[in-house]
């Protein structure tokens, strides 16, 4: 079983930025920065706006557009962290050579993983009704299977990326690479992870107070928020591939 030293991991991340910042800087921004800024900008809040001013397709057009840049510069930062030496236009050519498969698959999972919640869902709602069962065990089943989930998600996703960027895998060999490397390090990968969620939700709730101040200040809250909420998609992605680095050498 693959193992590291979450100290270890630090430094080696945090010398990777500070060597390549004049490289990573200006993709981070063009990508992940430029995507966060024109959901916050152009995503529909307002009840006009809800109520029909706009086409019901702007909204998951926004999304769209925003997602692909903000995936387009995580694929692209794992390229030039994975692969010594690469240039940011070979980084983004191979991004955008993976970004069509990869949104097709998370698709195809989404629909899967929605169908099975569904199904999963109506099951555990008809047999709740049946026995009624106490809310005790009612709340310790939901608990069970968030944490079935959040076990998922993190075997497939923390090292999703990184196999596609730097192996030129498929997206299956990518998930079975992704549990390989995770198999039995769940705390730590989430303790890693856990700075950045408190990190993400700490700005989602300033940008929520920034909602009933005046224009001027808003617009600017909101450019610190998207500007903090790409340094930390950026350094996270730095942290993770440098972790895939240096697991795969003993991983698989």
């Amino acid at each position: 079983m693959p193992s590291f030293r979450i100290n270890n991991l630090i430094i080696d991340s945090w010398a990777f930025l500070k060597r390549e910042i004049k490289l990573i800087t200006p993709v981070a921004l063009s990508t992940i920065g430029f995507g966060n800024l024109l959901i916050l900008l152009l995503f529909p809040t307002t009840p006009i706006m809800e109520a029909g001013s706009q086409p019901r397709l702007f909204p998951l057009l926004v999304l769209l557009i925003g997602g692909s840049f903000n995936l387009i510069g995580i694929l692209a930062l794992s390229r030039l962290t994975l692969i010594g030496g690469e240039t940011v236009k070979g980084a983004f050519k191979v991004a955008l050579n993976r970004l069509i498969s990869i949104f097709a698959f998370l698709f195809t999972i989404s629909i899967l993983l929605s169908l099975t919640l569904i199904l999963v869902g109506t099951f555990l709602l008809k047999l709740y009704a049946a026995h009624h069962f106490p809310v005790s065990t009612s709340m310790l089943l939901s608990l069970g299977g968030l944490c079935v989930m959040l076990f998922l998600a993190l075997q497939i996703k923390f090292f999703f990326w990184y196999p596609m960027m730097a192996e030129k895998d498929s997206a299956f060999q990518a998930i079975k690479h992704s549990f390989s490397l995770t198999r039995g390090l769940f705390w730590p990968l989430l303790l890693i992870l856990l700075p950045f969620l408190i990190g993400d939700y700490g700005l989602s709730r300033i940008l929520g107070l920034a909602a009933s101040m005046s224009i001027s200040l808003k617009m600017a809250v909101s450019i610190l928020v998207v500007l903090l909420t790409t340094a930390i998609s950026t350094m996270q992605v730095i942290i993770q591939a440098t972790l895939y680095k240096s697991l795969k050498k003993t991983g698989f």
